[in-house]
């Protein structure tokens, strides 16, 4: 008890030290859970079965709303690639749709939108390049080696240009299509926001 009287001012300033200590700890905990809650997520799909005609399907799983401006294709085939973008239907694109349909506009939290199949997409991309599909007389696609999808948006919140990026590979007999990555990439850095400008610049 005498060491804890003659040394109370030292005691008090060590509790105080640990004190900030540990606060210092949980604001940096609750900053980073707000960061998480904050980032946006789009997430890329397949849906309605494994080949190509299968459906790509866009979902918004971020905190705010995000408007999605643009929506491309890359088709690879033995080693070359071709883009082209998927953001309106075709016959929208060509003026020949009577009730318009386009991938542009905005997707709340937990919304998702169905922008096709990806035998569509390909078709789309052969119309570059008309040896990318090789249709079979079950309009198997056959010629191509992986497509990738990448979204375009506005986020909300901040009204910052985002975007999310998956690719899939063809594989097995009747060309099944297989995400090579668990995750769908996330393109919020300062190097991915310039490279969307350059695609919105080329497809806008």
């Amino acid at each position: 008890m005498q060491w804890i009287l003659e040394n109370g001012s030292s005691i008090g300033a060590l509790s105080n030290l640990v004190l900030v200590l540990i606060w210092a700890a949980y604001l940096q905990l609750f900053y980073m859970a707000y960061r998480r809650r904050r980032r946006p997520m789009i997430l890329i799909n397949r849906g309605k079965g494994l080949g190509p005609g299968s459906h790509c399907l866009v979902s918004n799983m971020s905190e705010e709303p995000i408007y999605a401006l643009c929506i491309v294709a890359k088709v690879e085939e033995n080693g070359r690639s071709w883009l082209c973008a998927i953001t309106d239907d075709e016959d929208v694109t060509e003026g020949k749709g009577t009730s318009p349909q386009t991938h542009q506009g905005p997707l709340k939290t937990g919304e998702f939108m169905d922008v096709g199949s990806f035998e569509k997409m390909i078709d789309r991309a052969g119309a570059l390049k008309s040896s990318v599909r090789n249709a079979d007389p079950q309009g198997e696609c056959s010629a191509f080696d992986a497509i990738e999808v990448k979204v375009i948006a506005l986020y909300a919140s901040s009204a910052r240009f985002i975007g999310a990026s998956r690719r899939f590979e063809r594989f097995g007999e009747h060309g099944e299509l297989y995400p090579t990555s668990l995750e769908t990439q996330q393109l919020a850095g300062r190097r991915a926001r310039r490279e969307l400008k350059q695609l919105l610049r080329h497809y806008l």
